[in-house]
C-alpha cells in the first residue's frame, strides 16, 4: 500500500508534502546516491555512525546497504551535538548527497512549523534530484511521523505572493533550492526565518560561487547563519516580525561545503564564515580542501606558506597597518576619511601619485556595516561613495564598476566575496576596514590594488585597521605571505601618514618592518 500523498503546485514552486516511491523512479538512476559507487566497509554501517533505525529503513528500500567512505566519515560530525562546519570534498558519484541529508533529516522536529535545514544547490536539475532524495527519506517512518510528516520545499523560482502566503501558513521543515530565490522566500515571507535552522547546506559550492547573481544571496545567508549562532539567536535577526518569540537555534549547528573541487573562492568565503572547520576528502594530495581546516582552526597555515623565500604580493603593493583606539564603525569611518585626504593631498610619505586622486576599495567583513559607513562618509565628509552588497543588482553593479574607472566615485565599499569575479578598475589603493581572517583573504584583497583603465599601477597600498591585541594577527599574515606589513599612524592634521619605528616604540608594534628606505626620514 502506497503512502498516501498530497502536493501543492504554485506557478512557481512545487511543496510536497509526502511522497511514495514512483517519485524517484525517473532520478534513481542519475543522483550521487545510486547503488553504484557504495563501497562496502567492514568496520561501518548506517547504524555505527548514528543513523536512526527509520532512516536505516529508508535506506535499505532505496537499496543501499553501506554507507560509502564520505558518509562514514561525515555522518558522525554532521549528528554530533557540538557546533563544527564542515567541508566534504569526494568525486561525482560517492553518495555526498546522503552525507548531508541523513544528518539534517535526523534532526528535524516534526512537531515544530519551522524552517530547519535549508540545502542551496546551483542549478534547477540537482536541486530536484536532492529533492527526490529527501522525499524518499522523509516518508512514512514513526506514526508520529505519519501524522506530523516532515514537509521539504523545491524553491527554484522568484515565488510569487499566493506562494508567499502559504508559505507564512505553513513553513517547510527542510527548503531545497537555488540561493537567490531562497534568500528572496526568506526576507519577503510574514515571520519566516532561519533562526531555527541548523544545517545549512551548499552543494557544488564552487560552482554556486561562480554564478554573479547567486553570490550576494550566497553570502547573506552565511552572514544571518553566523550571526544567528554567535549570539546564540536569543532574537530574531532575520525576520523581526517572527511569530518565534525567541529562537533555539541549537549549538551545534552546522555549515557545509560540498564539492568535488574546492577552489580559491570557496577557500575565502570558509575563511570568512565558517568556524570549528573540519575537511573531509578522499582526494588524497592532490585536495586543496585541506588548507581550510589548518588556516580556520589555528593561523598554522602561515608556517608552512612562509617556507616559500618569494613573496606572494607584489613588490609594486606596500602593506600597512594602523591601529586604531576605537572599535566603533563611526571611528573607523572617521579613520578612512583621514586616511583618504592623507592619499589624496599626496602627503603619504613614498607615494609616488602627486597630484592624482585615488580610487579606494574598502572591504568591511559585515554587510550591514556598509549602509552606515555609506551614510557617514557622504554626510560628514562630502566623499563620493557608493556600496555593493546584497540589495544591489546586475545593473547598479556595473555602474559602480564604471563610476570607479572613470573616478567618479572616490570610494567603493563592498564585502570580500561581493568585489570577487568583478574587474574593477581604477582601484589604486585597499583598505580593510577589519582584519581579514586569514593570510589567503589578505592576499586576494591585496590583489585589487592598483588596477588602472588597461594597465597596473606602479604603486599602490594596502592599509589594515586593526586594534593592538590583533597586531599578532597581522605578523601571522606577513610570515604566511613573506611580506612587510609595517605600522603606520595618521597624524591629527589627516595630512601626513607617518610610519611607526618599531625600535622605539613598545606597545606591541612587533610587525615585519620594512627596510629604512621605504620608511622615509
Amino acid at each position: 500500500m502506497t503512502t498516501k500523498r498530497r502536493t501543492r503546485i504554485t506557478p512557481n514552486i512545487l511543496q510536497v508534502f509526502g511522497s511514495n516511491k514512483n517519485e524517484l523512479s525517473d532520478g534513481r538512476g542519475q543522483r550521487g546516491d545510486s547503488v553504484e559507487g557504495h563501497l562496502k566497509r567492514a568496520n561501518a554501517t548506517f547504524e555505527s555512525v548514528g543513523v536512526p533505525h527509520y532512516l536505516i529503513h529508508r535506506l535499505n528500500d532505496m537499496g543501499i546497504y553501506h554507507p560509502t567512505r564520505i558518509q562514514a566519515a561525515s555522518i558522525p560530525f554532521g549528528m554530533s551535538n557540538v557546533s563544527s562546519d564542515l567541508i566534504l570534498e569526494e568525486k561525482t558519484g560517492q553518495g555526498k548527497t546522503l552525507a548531508y541529508l541523513l544528518p539534517m533529516v535526523s534532526e528535524i522536529d516534526n512537531k515544530r512549523d519551522e524552517i530547519q535545514g535549508i540545502v542551496l544547490v546551483p542549478s534547477t536539475t540537482l536541486a530536484r534530484q536532492v529533492m527526490r532524495v529527501a522525499l524518499e527519506l522523509t516518508k512514512g517512518g514513526k506514526r508520529k511521523r505519519k501524522e506530523n510528516p516532515i514537509r521539504t520545499a523545491l524553491v527554484v523560482d522568484r515565488p510569487d505572493q499566493s506562494y508567499l502566503f502559504e508559505f507564512e501558513e505553513q513553513p517547510p521543515h527542510i527548503i531545497i533550492g537555488l540561493p537567490q530565490h531562497v534568500d528572496c522566500v526568506l526576507r519577503e515571507s510574514y515571520g519566516v526565518s532561519m533562526d531555527f535552522v541548523n544545517h545549512l547546506v551548499f552543494d557544488e559550492v564552487d560552482k554556486m560561487i561562480s554564478i554573479e547573481r547567486e553570490r550576494m544571496s550566497i553570502e547573506r545567508l552565511m552572514r544571518m547563519m553566523t550571526t544567528l549562532r554567535g549570539d546564540h539567536a536569543k532574537t530574531t535577526l532575520t525576520n523581526p516580525d517572527s511569530k518565534s518569540s525567541s529562537s533555539l537555534l541549537s549549538s551545534s549547528s552546522h555549515i557545509l561545503f560540498v564539492t568535488a573541487t574546492m577552489t580559491q573562492d570557496a577557500m575565502v568565503l570558509a575563511d570568512t564564515y565558517m568556524k570549528n572547520v573540519k575537511t573531509i576528502s578522499t582526494l588524497g594530495a592532490k585536495s586543496i580542501g585541506k588548507f581550510i581546516e589548518s588556516s580556520s582552526s589555528s593561523s598554522s597555515s602561515s608556517s608552512s606558506s612562509s617556507s616559500s623565500k618569494e613573496s606572494r604580493i607584489p613588490k609594486r603593493i606596500r602593506n600597512y597597518f594602523l591601529t586604531l583606539e576605537q572599535s566603533t564603525l563611526r571611528h573607523k569611518g572617521d579613520q578612512l576619511a583621514k586616511l583618504y585626504k592623507a592619499l589624496q593631498d599626496a602627503k603619504f610619505e613614498g607615494s609616488r601619485r602627486k597630484g592624482s586622486r585615488p580610487g579606494i576599495l574598502v572591504f568591511v567583513r559585515n554587510p550591514a556595516n556598509i549602509g552606515p559607513l555609506i551614510d557617514q562618509l557622504r554626510g560628514q565628509y562630502r566623499l563620493e561613495v557608493r556600496g555593493i552588497d546584497a540589495k544591489t543588482n546586475k545593473r547598479q553593479l556595473k555602474q559602480a564598476q564604471e563610476m570607479m574607472a572613470n573616478g567618479r566615485i572616490q570610494i567603493l565599499v563592498g564585502t570580500e566575496l561581493m568585489a570577487r569575479g568583478m574587474d574593477i578598475e581604477g582601484v589604486t589603493d585597499v583598505i580593510n576596514l577589519d582584519l581579514p581572517r586569514s593570510s589567503n583573504a589578505y592576499l586576494h584583497r591585496a590583489g585589487r590594488a592598483g588596477r588602472l583603465k588597461g594597465r597596473l599601477a606602479s604603486s599602490s597600498s594596502v592599509f589594515t585597521f586593526l586594534h593592538n591585541d590583533q597586531i599578532p594577527d597581522i605578523e601571522k599574515i606577513s610570515r604566511a605571505l613573506n611580506v612587510d606589513i609595517t605600522r603606520a599612524h595618521i597624524s591629527k592634521s589627516s595630512r601626513l601618514v607617518k610610519y611607526v619605528d618599531n625600535n622605539n616604540n613598545n606597545d606591541n608594534a612587533r610587525s615585519r618592518p620594512s627596510s629604512p628606505k621605504s620608511r622615509g626620514k
